[in-house]
């Protein structure tokens, strides 16, 4: 018998007789820290770094196996070669410490991610081919594409309406029944919609009952929008999301059938790496027109005309140092951590607020399209100069997106 499949029929054996937790392929296994990026479940096959153990003679650690995918072991992979593997605090024993790691990056997302394809494929949405008919002879139809949507208008700086079908990517979240429509969302797919984890559930109106997609002005029907209400199927909470935090503030809800792309519904793209171009996103929700304080239960009166605003991106420090008095407690355990959070606003009386939880922060693709870079999740007083909102990095979660979106 060759010395690695021997190897591996002892590897199979040493993990079954000491594997108690079992999970998944694709699965998370090790928290990221500031040095090393997240470790994910593969099996060990598809894992250089532990085949490299396995020819080595040696066995990953226990804590570093996953269980089996058949009788084949699936083990905790690094995502690069590592000479010493119990160098490594387990993910189990991380999330016990009493300072949690705040932060789960994930591994860099390539140029051909596909989140990156799908942006592609959307892009050709917006084009509608059309024939037209010729009088010369021979065949006389010949293919024209026309753009089929809306170009964005200019915006204005203090915030104002949304033009029809200018955001046909907008979600309204519904609680209880009759729906109440407390947060906002964004439609990446024909199933998916993508919010923040704190609007799993309204404190008064309880969980996620409905969607609402390509709504305008949800206070009359002779606006045009062609609104559709869905059903829900399930709603995946990001799996490090802690309510008593701020951090990993993510999540997708499955509706409860294929949406019919159309004018007025469409999925916006995502941002998949961390730079983002420009200097400036735009927010737009049917959130609270005047300040307030920044929760989840809105306690003013909210715009049933879908708004739009420009604000300008807030660098690390700016807004780490807002938020300075609240570093160290649960909310803010690590402050702002500019790998999973991004900040925006500071301007007086521009701002998301209430009821645009959940919702986008994107910059313009140009031709009708947009990529999402945040989402909105918290701040402070809606609109205070100086005080910046903050919103979830959308890029670093796409492989987590991707896995549950596009490849389960």
């Amino acid at each position: 018998m060759p010395r690695v499949s021997a190897l591996l029929l002892l590897l199979v054996a040493t993990v079954a007789a000491q594997y108690t937790e079992p999970k998944e392929e694709g699965q998370q296994c090790l928290a990221p820290t500031t040095e090393n990026p997240a470790w994910f479940c593969k099996v060990l096959n598809n894992c250089p770094a532990a085949l490299t153990l396995v020819k080595q003679r040696k066995t990953p650690p226990v804590h570093r196996r996953c269980g089996f995918k058949g009788s084949a072991p699936v083990v905790c992979c690094p995502p690069y070669e590592i000479a010493d593997w119990n160098s490594v605090t387990p993910l189990n024993a991380q999330a016990t410490s009493t300072r949690r790691p705040a932060v789960t990056p994930v591994p860099t997302v390539g140029e051909y991610s596909t989140a990156v394809a799908k942006c592609e494929e959307y892009k050709k949405l917006i084009w509608k081919e059309d024939s037209i008919i010729t009088l010369q002879s021979g065949p006389s139809a010949t293919a024209n594409k026309t753009k089929h949507c809306d170009n964005v208008e200019q915006l204005i700086t203090g915030g104002s309406d949304a033009s029809p079908r200018e955001f046909p990517h907008m979600a309204l979240i519904g609680f209880g029944s009759p729906p109440k429509y407390q947060c906002g969302g964004s439609l990446i797919s024909d199933r998916f919609v993508l919010s923040a984890a704190h609007c799993e559930r309204h404190p008064r109106f309880g969980g996620i009952q409905s969607i609402l997609l390509g709504e305008l002005d949800f206070s009359t029907e002779s606006d045009d929008a062609t609104p559709q209400t869905y059903g829900v199927s399930r709603v995946i909470v990001h799996p490090q999301y802690r309510s008593e935090s701020t951090y990993n503030d993510i999540m997708l809800v499955e509706l409860d059938r294929k949406v019919e792309f159309s004018l007025y519904i469409r999925p916006l793209c995502l941002q998949t790496k961390k730079t983002i171009p420009g200097t400036k996103g735009i927010a737009s929700g049917w959130g609270r027109l005047e300040a307030g304080i920044f929760l989840v239960e809105s306690v003013g009166p909210s715009s049933p005309m879908l708004q739009k605003i420009q604000l300008p991106f807030v660098s690390h420090k700016k807004c780490n140092d807002s938020f300075k008095g609240n570093a160290g407690t649960a909310q803010l355990m690590n402050g702002i951590d500019d790998r999973i959070q991004l900040c925006a606003g500071a301007e007086k009386g521009k701002d998301s607020c209430q009821g645009d939880s959940g919702g986008p922060l994107q910059i313009s693709l140009g031709d009708c399209m947009y990529s999402q870079v945040g989402i909105v999740s918290f701040g402070r007083i809606c609109g205070t100069a100086g005080s910046p909102g903050v919103y979830t990095r959308v890029s670093a979660y796409i492989p987590w997106i991707e896995k549950i979106v596009w490849q389960s």
